[in-house]
């Protein structure tokens, strides 16, 4: 039995038996050895004593009610300021003695059940008492931790934790040193320099040797056996940031990632590509797998839309809350996801999602944030000149080609007589202060047989962009049973209920966007919210400042009369049962299902401009997406220890995946009566949402598959992965549906094999290969056909592009090798990968001559290869007392090369055709090369300029701008933390990649922009320029003309920028409340200030975020009317019960 600390430590339990025997052993070898039969060798009555804070004499007075014994003593003797108190159960009396006289020279001497007290020569120890708290440092935040031991360095004393995790302890020294340790946690030295009260932290262990992560199929294995590359990112790390959207907090976080967003408002998806683009036609995201059940992370954000775009309904992973994340295993490469099969030929996110709490009681979360949004960057606007055309005045223009602004008073287009000045703030000011509010509850609890965890999220938020809304719920309820011994229970429900009301267009089809950077500079905005009137006849009408047109109209008639709202109802759903045969052998059998409609409504007034296709008065369109994603598998797991030295793992499945896709619309085309939204007002229905999208009634695919894995491990140190799995995709033809793809993949443990250096705490190199196949989309084998009026009878049509019934599947070979390391106990961790893949057998589609009647065909052709690096770096450069300062670094570089493409066609485009620039895959380049018309130039780089001194254009798109994809990206994290306090910072980089600014071009024409204030007064010559026959250009031309003419015509070369950009991503400073100082209701409690993308450390000078796209999908590096990315500033509260 071990010691109780003096103020409440409790004793019992294993620490009392262990004492026992201890004390029955003693007195057994004193009777053998020295036949003396001492009184206190004998005294084994047990004794069950609890006082206080009690006088010495008050100690031994309850002792005596309580036993048989009975105490004589001098008063004067017994010290006076000494107090104590215990705690104990069965207790013998020499314990209880021996610990009540230990702070005093008193001793004692038994006679059969008189004890007699006397006291020895000496003063009395003055002996220091420390107290405190310890509390685990987890993904939940801060909880109680009890039985944790605390040693003063050096000597014997020891003490546990209470079930408040509190102990108090006396030391030798006020300076002495106090030990904390407990398994799985690091084992902290405190210094006490004269402290008498602590509140310590544990942090998780970081060793590498035993670390265990997900893997493909769900299987846990300790990462030191894994022969490919996996990063892991913790649960906290991913909500703590307080994201709508969890992939937002992965950048700079994962190695080799790079990341795009659609800055569509509030939810809205990101494209997350890992080690290059591999795909041309295809989709080149990596699969979403939460909790073994893969989720459809299609963002119905169809990019390949020209600049028109589409509206981003949100991704899937937007779907997910991040307050139920316990962790997230990052798997890039092809060999790590092969047993996932053709889906995951980009890679794999695994989410494993919390359970139930093993403990006492029911552990309660409550959390709430609330952070405000403003643009982080705008556009560099001109404020010299205003509204007008070639210097002169003009109310009703769209341009700022007008005079300089003075104050000079005249009529606008409002009627009214006002100073005609600039107003630098009318683009700024449009957006309103967005908003986000996030409040979580969550209830764990369980036993050892059954645990439960439910959790509920609302998130509302307000976009920057007026009567732009979103609200999500998300509940979700997991149930783990062990039903037997032998037979376990997992089943979990996720629902999710989201609206998104008025997110706009993206591409010229954002008109607020595109008519906030083109407004003339003298117009005021409390002029342009004054955005409708009202006829005679009662119909509402657009008030706007110049000529309607298709492209431009009042920004706020846009947001309040051009109205979306879209529904969505999600629920996914697991069941996984688990039979356990014998200790080495199990067989799970799973089932789960992910299942969502999008309903969404649009209303358009009457007098807007841009709907040009229709006749009638305003529109109305109806849309209804179902989404059904179903897998049921069957997976056998066997492990066992073959020798001493031999150890084996297997495991072996099969699974069939099924997806279906339905679409139902309604587009009235036009209003026979103004704004009456309803199918009966329709002045013709149809089932296209309009002529740009593709019209996909119904979609269904299923994809059957057997796959196994073995891994032989040879003492712990070498490792030996073998895997292979066969497909038979529906999406292909018969004689080509199945295909089978193997990974191998070897792995050694050096520090296991060799007497490495000390410092060498952890060694392992490690390299696989792997060959993962890929279906292709559906309906591409077969020619569709569809029924039209017409005729008697209707006609039927026939698509033109030419199907390919013999289609193959595409094919990706990848090799990877790296090496892990960590120095000096772990403080320095390392891993380093190198990696290669090939892609061949690419799906393409390309154009075929007009006489034979098709406008495409599909082919398989390509080969497409990416080479790169990842890096990871992890240290702990300062760890003593109470601070610690742990930092991180990622670092990934991806080259790509077009090996080869088809023979006829050597360049196919990612995208259709779009007037600022061309995205392509060109056979000898890399894939993304962008493409832009251009000035023409001479061999010296001279522009050269017609008669009129302006440019001679180029206008086919054969310039090459550069490449969209960035030379490497890197982040690098810092925490800070000391006692209850931390601080931490992410900073990431994206080096490399050309982008072209539509946006930019369009306030160019415009005359909006800052760099187009040169050359108004008087005008300018086209720098470096001469004329055809090569003598110097002297003609000076004006700024208007110049701007007009380069920009109207979508010269994509001189509006091209590099993407190279660094930012302070996310800042947090956070406190973590000692326990009992937020009362005992609570067992913890935490504040975080949250800073999100606050800042640009380096970016382009022109004001656009190189992040922002069209779209998720392959055509990234045009940006067009985007809208400004945010920095979000907040508080994060949360509280344990």
């Amino acid at each position: 039995m071990q010691k109780n600390e003096a103020k409440g430590t409790a004793v019992r339990g294993r620490s009392l038996v262990k004492w026992l025997l201890v004390m029955k052993l003693t007195a057994i070898l004193l009777t053998v050895c020295c036949l003396n039969l001492s009184a206190r060798g004998l005294a084994q009555e047990k004794i069950n004593l609890s006082v206080k804070d009690v006088k010495i004499k008050s100690a031994l007075g309850a002792i005596q009610k309580v036993s048989s014994y009975r105490f004589f003593y001098s008063d004067d003797i017994l010290p006076g300021d000494v107090r104590v108190t215990v705690d104990a159960k069965d207790a013998t009396l020499n314990f209880l003695l021996d610990y009540i006289f230990e702070r005093t020279k008193l001793t004692y001497q038994l006679l059969e059940n008189n004890v007699v007290v006397v006291a020895q020569k000496g003063a009395l120890i003055a002996a220091p008492t420390v107290t405190g708290t310890v509390k685990f440092k987890g993904d939940s935040g801060l909880t109680t931790a009890a039985g944790i031991v605390i040693t003063e360095q050096g000597t014997t004393r020891s003490v546990v934790t209470n079930e408040q995790g509190s102990f108090t302890i006396e030391v030798s020294s006020p300076d002495a040193t106090l030990v904390i340790s407990h398994v799985g946690y690091t084992t902290q030295r405190i210094p006490l320099a004269g402290r008498t009260t602590l509140d310590i932290t544990l942090d998780p262990a970081a060793s590498q040797l035993e670390d265990v992560v997900v893997t493909a199929l769900g299987i846990s294995r300790k990462k030191k056996t894994l022969t490919y590359a996996t990063q892991e990112i913790k649960g906290t790390e991913l909500s703590d940031g307080r994201p709508l959207n969890v992939s937002g907090s992965m950048v700079g976080r994962v190695a080799g990632m790079t990341l795009n967003k659609t800055n569509s408002g509030p939810g809205g998806s990101n494209r997350i590509v890992f080690r290059g683009n591999r795909s041309i036609s295809g989709n080149n995201q990596p699969m979403i797998v939460v909790d073994g059940v893969r989720i459809d992370n299609d963002s119905k954000a169809v990019a390949d839309v020209a600049l028109f775009g589409a509206r981003d309904n949100g991704d899937g992973i937007s779907n997910i809350n991040p307050d139920d994340i316990a962790s997230m295993t990052v798997l890039t490469g092809a060999s790590a996801s092969a047993l996932y099969g053709s889906d995951a030929a980009n890679g794999v996110i695994l989410i494993t999602t919390k359970t139930g709490r093993i403990g006492k009681g029911v552990g309660v979360s409550v959390s709430s944030s609330y952070t405000f949004e403003k643009p982080m960057i705008t556009p560099d606007f001109q404020n010299e000149y205003g509204q007008g055309d070639a210097g002169v005045y003009l109310p009703t223009s769209e341009n700022s080609w007008g005079p300089k602004m003075s104050g000079q008073a005249l009529e606008d287009w409002t009627g009214k007589t006002q100073p005609y000045s600039a107003q630098p703030d009318n683009y700024k000011d449009y957006f309103r202060t967005g908003s986000e509010l996030l409040n979580s509850v969550s209830l764990s609890g369980g036993t050892a047989m059954a645990q439960t965890y439910f959790s509920f999220t609302n998130a509302l938020s307000k976009g920057i962009i007026p009567n732009n809304d979103f609200r999500r719920n998300n509940l979700n309820l997991r149930q783990t049973l062990k039903m037997t011994d032998k037979l376990s229970l997992d089943v979990k429900a996720t629902y999710v209920e989201e609206t998104i009301k008025n997110r706009p267009l993206s591409g010229a089809g954002n008109r607020i966007m595109s008519t906030l950077v083109a407004m003339p500079r003298s117009l005021r905005l409390d002029d342009i919210k004054d955005f409708e009137t009202t006829d005679p006849d009662g119909t509402l009408t657009q008030n706007y400042w110049a000529s309607p047109g298709p492209s431009y109209q009042n920004p706020y008639w846009s947001a309040y009369r051009n109205l979306y709202e879209r529904k969505r109802n999600r629920i996914i759903g697991l069941a996984a049962l688990k039979y356990q045969f014998l200790p080495g052998l199990s067989l799970q059998v799973r089932s789960s299902v992910d299942y969502y409609t999008d309903n969404s409504e649009e209303k358009d007034y009457n007098n807007t401009f841009w709907l040009t296709d229709y006749p009638g008065q305003g529109n109305y369109i109806l849309n209804k997406e179902t989404n059904r994603q179903f897998n049921n598998d069957v997976l056998l797991n066997f492990s066992k220890d073959l020798t001493p030295d031999l150890s084996l793992v297997v495991n072996a499945g099969a699974s069939i995946e099924q997806f279906k896709f339905t679409r139902a619309t309604l587009n009235n085309q036009g209003l026979n009566a103004p704004n009456i939204f309803s199918t009966s007002n329709a002045v013709s229905l149809t089932n296209q949402v309009n002529s740009y999208l593709a019209f996909i009634p119904i979609s269904r695919t299923e994809k059957q598959s057997v796959y196994a894995a073995a891994q032989l491990g040879y003492k712990n140190a070498l490792f030996l992965d073998l895997t292979g799995r066969n497909d038979w995709n529906s999406t292909l033809s018969p004689q080509n549906a199945s295909y089978f793809f193997p990974s191998a993949g070897v792995s050694a443990v050096m520090n296991e094999l060799l007497n490495l250096p000390a410092a060498i705490s952890f060694l392992k190199l490690r390299s696989s290969y792997a060959f993962v196949g890929n279906g292709t989309g559906f309906n591409q084998l077969k020619p569709s056909y569809q029924l039209v009026a017409g005729g008697n009878n209707g006609f039927v049509n026939i698509d033109r592009t030419l199907r390919n019934y013999n289609l193959k599947p595409e094919k990706t070979r990848s090799f990877e090798a790296g090496i892990e390391m960590g120095l000096i106990n772990n403080r320095i961790g390392f891993e380093f990968t190198y990696y290669k893949t090939n892609s061949r057998n690419q799906v393409l589609t390309i154009p075929v001559p007009e006489p034979s009647g098709y406008a495409n065909r599909i082919i398989n052709a390509g080969n497409i290869q990416n080479q790169g690096v990842e890096a990871l770096l992890r240290l702990t450069p300062v760890q003593s007392g109470q601070f610690k300062w742990n930092t991180s670094f990622t670092f990934g570089a991806n080259k790509n090369k077009v090996i080869k493409l088809d023979s006829l066609q050597p360049m196919v485009p990612l995208t259709s055709g779009q007037s600022w620039g061309a995205i392509v895959v060109k056979e000898g380049e890399a894939y993304g090369q962008l493409y832009s018309s251009s000035v023409q130039r001479d061999d010296a780089g001279r522009v050269i300029v017609s008669a009129n001194g302006l440019p001679l254009l180029n206008s086919e798109q054969d310039f090459l701008v550069g490449n969209v994809n960035p030379d490497f990206t890197a982040g690098m994290t810092n925490t800070f933390s000391y006692g209850a306090w931390s601080f931490s910072f992410l900073v990431d980089m994206r080096k490399g990649g050309k982008f072209i600014s539509g946006t930019q071009g369009q306030m160019a024409q415009k005359g909006t922009s800052e760099q187009t204030l040169q050359g108004r007064e008087g005008g300018f010559i086209v720098p470096n320029s001469v004329f055809e026959d090569g003598t110097k250009n002297s003609i000076a031309v004006s700024a208007q003309d110049y701007w007009l003419w380069v920009a109207g015509n979508s010269v994509g070369e001189l509006f091209s920028y590099s993407a190279t950009n660094i930012r302070m991503r996310e800042v947090l400073l956070g406190y973590n409340f000692p326990a009992g100082s937020t009362g005992k209701f609570f067992k913890g409690a935490n504040i975080s200030l949250v800073g999100r993308n606050l800042f640009f450390f380096k970016n382009n000078k022109f004001g656009i975020d190189p992040e922002s796209s069209l779209g998720t999908g392959n055509n990234q590096g045009i940006e067009y009317s985007s809208i400004p990315s945010t920095r979000s500033l907040g508080v994060f509260l949360k509280f344990n019960f």
